[in-house]
């Protein structure tokens, strides 16, 4: 059965300007506009804060396929967020682009305190221009879905977010709970344990928790032993490579230090597969061991294994798709400030402190208003929550907890998964449908799912 897309644009006031959301509404081609209302859409709120969902017209067969992928029957509302994808104004500061491209290719305490200095720059001129940080507020963009839905005339509706996509939909389940049918979660960010504070605690469990599960299974690409070799070896000696960039022409000449490829590894975990990169670590302290008399390392191995890991790593972060300003006025304005004893704290408790360190100095947060939202104890509205067990960023005791303060939730925890269940987790295509129900259990999933107890 053919699927069709219809396009719009919905306008909403801010304290100072207007913006335009681009909406895009995916449904089976047999049912006409005035037809889908009698269906429960489902609105998908997609990750960032900063991200577009990918709603340019090239970029609609993609969320075809997803469809298709989910054996999805009712309609699919997208809408992208205030200043991300195609919404406009864009927020964005090109002095501010160039120092954050700077940050993750150059020194790093250069890079800081050139970012410091650019964002203070970009954060004056777009104040003058009518930017105010409670615009990008989680309550304030989940007014904008109400909005949008009570203008299609849906009366109730379910909600799918996927990682910052949760915040706004637990927003949702607080202001309009009699509207949502049902809310997905996907890998949620438990608002008790967001932001700058909680860096040290998610970076270390992300990576022990890696080596303890990969020696459980026996699966691990490298040790841990062998990553802090390797690691103290870049420390010592970089190596320069030529990173090639996406999108665009030309390359980029990267000094890989040893804090470098260790953030390529933990971002690895978000996509498991990527993983297998990094057991070139092996021959090459094998071979750097049998040689050691005539000084001869596999630099061409190396060279060409870590451009492909922090090729990856640097044009994701990179991405023009994403708008880092805008990330930045929403963690700033939603998150506790940060608090050095705490801290502090944690790194002394981390292996990996040498690379948490936090130069309060420079802390563009500084720069932003601070109001930080509620934490949501208790919803009534039904809700799955899914959460992977190697999920670097939206760690799983962290989804574990905010289910366990919910009275109507269905929790489960995929083994081996690390952040986006859904897309992650090849037992879980074509489960949305069945999630979406209000009385799914855990029980109607695919046996082949390897799920936590």
């Amino acid at each position: 059965m053919g699927l069709t897309s219809a396009c719009g644009e919905l306008t909403v006031a801010g304290n100072k300007l207007a913006y335009q959301l681009p909406v895009v509404i995916v449904s089976r081609s047999t049912n006409s506009p005035s037809d889908t209302t009698s269906t429960i859409p489902l609105v998908y709120l997609g990750g960032g804060p900063g991200a577009g969902l990918g709603l340019e017209r090239h970029q609609i067969d993609s969320w075809f396929d997803w469809y298709h992928q989910q054996a999805m029957v009712q309609p699919l509302i997208l809408m992208d967020y205030r200043s991300t994808g195609l919404a406009t104004p864009q927020f964005n500061c090109r002095p501010f682009n160039m120092a954050y491209r700077r940050s993750i290719i150059g020194s790093a305490r250069a890079a800081n305190e050139d970012l410091f200095s650019a964002t203070k720059n970009c954060v004056k001129i777009w104040r003058s221009r009518g930017f105010v940080e409670q615009d990008f507020s989680n309550q304030v963009q989940a007014l904008d879905v109400a909005r949008l839905m009570g203008f299609l005339g849906f009366k109730q509706y379910s909600v799918l977010g996927v990682s910052f996509g949760t915040q706004v939909a637990l927003e949702l389940a607080q202001l309009q709970p009699k509207s949502i049918h049902k809310l997905v979660l996907d890998s949620p960010v438990n608002s008790s344990k967001a932001g700058v504070n909680y860096w040290p605690e998610k970076f270390t469990k992300a990576i022990s928790g890696y080596f303890n599960q990969c020696i459980q299974f026996d699966s691990c690409v490298v040790s841990q032993g062998q990553m802090t070799e390797y690691l103290a070896k870049l420390k010592a000696h970089p190596l320069n490579v030529e990173v090639k960039r996406w999108g665009e022409p030309g390359v980029w000449q990267v000094d890989v230090t040893d804090g470098l490829f260790l953030n390529s590894f933990y971002n690895a975990l978000y996509s498991l597969e990527k993983l297998q990169q990094f057991g070139f670590i092996k021959l090459v302290l094998d071979q750097q061991e049998q040689e050691q008399e005539q000084a001869r390392r596999p630099r061409g191995l190396e060279k060409d294994s870590i451009a492909k890991i922090v090729e990856a790593h640097i044009n994701e972060t990179l991405t023009p798709n994403f708008n880092y300003f805008v990330y930045y006025a929403n963690q700033c304005l939603e998150n506790q400030p940060y608090n050095r004893e705490y801290y502090q704290r944690q790194i002394t408790q981390s292996p990996w402190q040498d690379y948490l360190l936090f130069d309060e100095s420079r802390d563009v947060c500084q720069l932003f208003s601070n109001q930080p939202g509620i934490d949501h104890r208790s919803i009534t509205v039904p809700a799955v929550i899914l959460s992977g067990s190697l999920d670097p960023i939206t760690p799983v005791d962290d989804a574990r907890a905010l289910a366990a303060q919910q009275p109507n939730v269905e929790f489960m925890a995929f083994s081996g998964i690390g952040h986006g269940v859904l897309s992650r987790s090849r037992c879980l295509h074509g489960a949305l449908p069945a999630m979406l129900q209000k009385g799914f259990s855990r029980r109607e999933l695919n046996q082949n799912c390897d799920l936590l107890q």
